[in-house]
Protein backbone atom coordinates (compact mmCIF):
# COMPACT_ATOMS: atom_id res chain seq x y z
CA UNK A 1 0.00 0.00 0.00
CA UNK A 2 2.73 2.60 0.33
CA UNK A 3 3.72 2.21 -3.06
CA UNK A 4 0.31 3.92 -3.84
CA UNK A 5 1.31 6.71 -1.83
CA UNK A 6 3.74 7.66 -4.68
CA UNK A 7 0.98 9.00 -6.72
CA UNK A 8 -0.71 10.03 -4.18
CA UNK A 9 2.08 12.73 -2.29
CA UNK A 10 4.03 12.79 -5.84
CA UNK A 11 1.83 16.31 -7.28
CA UNK A 12 2.77 17.59 -3.85
CA UNK A 13 6.33 16.88 -4.20
CA UNK A 14 6.45 19.09 -7.01
CA UNK A 15 6.71 22.18 -4.42
CA UNK A 16 9.23 20.57 -2.70
CA UNK A 17 12.09 19.78 -5.62
CA UNK A 18 15.38 20.90 -4.65
CA UNK A 19 18.60 21.52 -6.71
CA UNK A 20 21.64 19.95 -7.81
CA UNK A 21 22.75 18.78 -4.06
CA UNK A 22 20.08 17.75 -1.71
CA UNK A 23 21.52 19.66 1.24
CA UNK A 24 21.02 22.85 -0.73
CA UNK A 25 17.57 22.82 -0.31
CA UNK A 26 16.61 26.05 -2.20
CA UNK A 27 13.03 25.18 -3.90
CA UNK A 28 12.93 25.63 -7.36
CA UNK A 29 10.23 25.09 -10.31
CA UNK A 30 9.79 21.35 -11.64
CA UNK A 31 9.13 22.40 -15.35
CA UNK A 32 6.99 19.64 -17.45
CA UNK A 33 8.25 18.41 -21.16
CA UNK A 34 7.33 22.18 -22.68
CA UNK A 35 9.72 23.93 -20.47
CA UNK A 36 7.09 25.14 -18.06
CA UNK A 37 6.08 24.97 -14.11
CA UNK A 38 4.26 21.46 -13.32
CA UNK A 39 1.42 23.24 -11.07
CA UNK A 40 -0.69 21.87 -8.94
CA UNK A 41 -4.40 21.04 -9.66
CA UNK A 42 -3.09 20.07 -13.60
CA UNK A 43 -2.76 16.44 -14.76
CA UNK A 44 0.21 14.97 -15.91
CA UNK A 45 1.69 12.06 -17.09
CA UNK A 46 5.09 10.74 -15.43
CA UNK A 47 7.60 9.34 -18.03
CA UNK A 48 11.20 8.22 -18.16
CA UNK A 49 13.17 10.53 -19.69
CA UNK A 50 14.91 8.00 -22.22
CA UNK A 51 12.46 5.71 -23.93
CA UNK A 52 13.44 2.02 -24.66
CA UNK A 53 11.89 -0.73 -25.56
CA UNK A 54 11.27 -2.18 -22.11
CA UNK A 55 8.41 0.42 -20.69
CA UNK A 56 6.39 3.77 -20.86
CA UNK A 57 4.87 6.04 -18.26
CA UNK A 58 3.70 5.17 -14.68
CA UNK A 59 0.59 2.70 -14.00
CA UNK A 60 -0.84 0.91 -11.21
CA UNK A 61 -0.94 -2.61 -11.02
CA UNK A 62 -1.73 -5.92 -9.23
CA UNK A 63 1.48 -8.43 -9.00
CA UNK A 64 2.13 -11.70 -8.36
CA UNK A 65 -0.26 -13.83 -5.53
CA UNK A 66 -2.40 -9.84 -5.94
CA UNK A 67 -4.14 -10.30 -9.14
CA UNK A 68 -7.31 -11.10 -7.44
CA UNK A 69 -7.85 -7.81 -5.24
CA UNK A 70 -9.71 -4.89 -6.88
CA UNK A 71 -7.48 -2.31 -5.39
CA UNK A 72 -4.08 -1.81 -7.55
CA UNK A 73 -1.46 -2.55 -4.94
CA UNK A 74 1.84 -1.73 -7.22
CA UNK A 75 3.21 1.24 -8.57
CA UNK A 76 4.38 0.07 -12.51
CA UNK A 77 6.21 1.31 -15.07
CA UNK A 78 3.72 0.45 -18.39
CA UNK A 79 4.46 -1.59 -21.01
CA UNK A 80 4.65 -1.64 -24.27
CA UNK A 81 6.24 1.98 -24.34
CA UNK A 82 3.76 3.08 -26.50
CA UNK A 83 1.60 3.17 -22.80
CA UNK A 84 1.53 6.72 -21.21
CA UNK A 85 0.29 5.45 -18.25
CA UNK A 86 -2.39 7.37 -15.62
CA UNK A 87 -2.91 10.94 -15.47
CA UNK A 88 -1.50 11.96 -11.97
CA UNK A 89 -2.87 15.31 -10.28
CA UNK A 90 -3.05 17.13 -7.09
CA UNK A 91 -4.88 14.84 -4.37
CA UNK A 92 -6.53 18.28 -2.56
CA UNK A 93 -8.83 18.42 -5.71
CA UNK A 94 -10.08 14.64 -5.52
CA UNK A 95 -13.95 13.89 -3.64
CA UNK A 96 -14.10 12.88 -0.50
CA UNK A 97 -13.17 8.65 -0.74
CA UNK A 98 -15.27 6.29 -1.20
CA UNK A 99 -16.84 3.84 1.46
CA UNK A 100 -14.47 1.17 0.20
CA UNK A 101 -11.04 3.59 0.09
CA UNK A 102 -8.33 1.92 2.85
CA UNK A 103 -6.48 4.45 4.76
CA UNK A 104 -2.85 3.97 5.70
CA UNK A 105 -3.40 6.75 8.24
CA UNK A 106 -0.97 8.93 6.31
CA UNK A 107 -1.45 12.47 6.56
CA UNK A 108 -0.54 15.44 4.03
CA UNK A 109 2.89 17.47 4.73
CA UNK A 110 3.72 20.58 5.02
CA UNK A 111 4.82 21.28 1.06
CA UNK A 112 7.81 23.78 2.75
CA UNK A 113 9.05 20.48 4.87
CA UNK A 114 11.22 18.13 3.12
CA UNK A 115 11.03 15.12 5.01
CA UNK A 116 9.00 12.13 5.43
CA UNK A 117 7.33 12.17 1.97
CA UNK A 118 8.05 11.63 -1.67
CA UNK A 119 9.78 14.46 -3.45
CA UNK A 120 11.25 15.50 -7.06
CA UNK A 121 15.14 15.98 -7.16
CA UNK A 122 16.81 17.99 -10.07
CA UNK A 123 20.17 15.90 -10.38
CA UNK A 124 22.40 16.09 -13.51
CA UNK A 125 19.92 17.41 -15.66
CA UNK A 126 17.20 15.09 -14.82
CA UNK A 127 14.30 14.67 -12.30
CA UNK A 128 14.78 12.22 -9.65
CA UNK A 129 12.06 10.32 -7.57
CA UNK A 130 13.14 10.30 -4.24
CA UNK A 131 11.14 9.47 -0.56
CA UNK A 132 12.92 10.88 2.56
CA UNK A 133 12.74 9.21 6.30
CA UNK A 134 12.57 12.21 8.47
CA UNK A 135 15.62 13.93 7.10
CA UNK A 136 16.63 14.96 4.23
CA UNK A 137 20.02 12.83 4.51
CA UNK A 138 18.05 9.58 4.34
CA UNK A 139 16.50 9.95 1.53
CA UNK A 140 16.62 7.12 -0.90
CA UNK A 141 16.02 6.90 -4.76
CA UNK A 142 12.41 5.70 -6.65
CA UNK A 143 14.04 2.87 -9.09
CA UNK A 144 12.80 -0.54 -10.88
CA UNK A 145 12.53 -3.88 -10.08
CA UNK A 146 11.55 -6.78 -12.21
CA UNK A 147 9.10 -8.52 -10.38
CA UNK A 148 6.77 -11.15 -11.76
CA UNK A 149 6.78 -10.00 -15.78
CA UNK A 150 6.47 -6.31 -14.32
CA UNK A 151 8.85 -3.36 -13.68
CA UNK A 152 7.96 -2.27 -10.53
CA UNK A 153 8.74 0.89 -8.76
CA UNK A 154 9.89 0.80 -5.21
CA UNK A 155 12.34 2.71 -3.16
CA UNK A 156 15.32 1.13 -3.73
CA UNK A 157 18.91 3.30 -3.39
CA UNK A 158 20.93 5.78 -2.89
CA UNK A 159 21.99 5.88 -6.88
CA UNK A 160 19.44 8.33 -9.04
CA UNK A 161 19.09 5.60 -11.42
CA UNK A 162 15.27 6.11 -13.34
CA UNK A 163 14.78 9.82 -14.48
CA UNK A 164 11.86 11.45 -15.06
CA UNK A 165 10.14 13.87 -16.75
CA UNK A 166 6.64 15.14 -16.76
CA UNK A 167 3.97 15.84 -19.75
CA UNK A 168 1.36 17.99 -19.32
CA UNK A 169 -2.07 16.14 -20.54
CA UNK A 170 -3.30 17.32 -24.03
CA UNK A 171 -6.49 16.30 -23.80
CA UNK A 172 -7.38 16.90 -19.98
CA UNK A 173 -4.21 18.68 -18.50
CA UNK A 174 -5.80 21.23 -17.55
CA UNK A 175 -8.03 21.74 -13.97
CA UNK A 176 -11.63 22.96 -13.68
CA UNK A 177 -10.48 26.12 -11.95
CA UNK A 178 -7.13 26.61 -13.62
Amino acid sequence: MKTILLLIFLPLATCATTTDTPNNQRLIDVLDTKGKPVKSGNRYRILPTHYTMDGGGIRLANIGDQQNTTCPTSIVQAHPVTDLGILVDNIGSHLPPLPQTISTGAKLGDRLDLSSWFQIWLLGGNYQLVFCLERVVDCKYIGIVLQNGYRRLIVLSEDPIMPVLFKLDDKFGLAADA
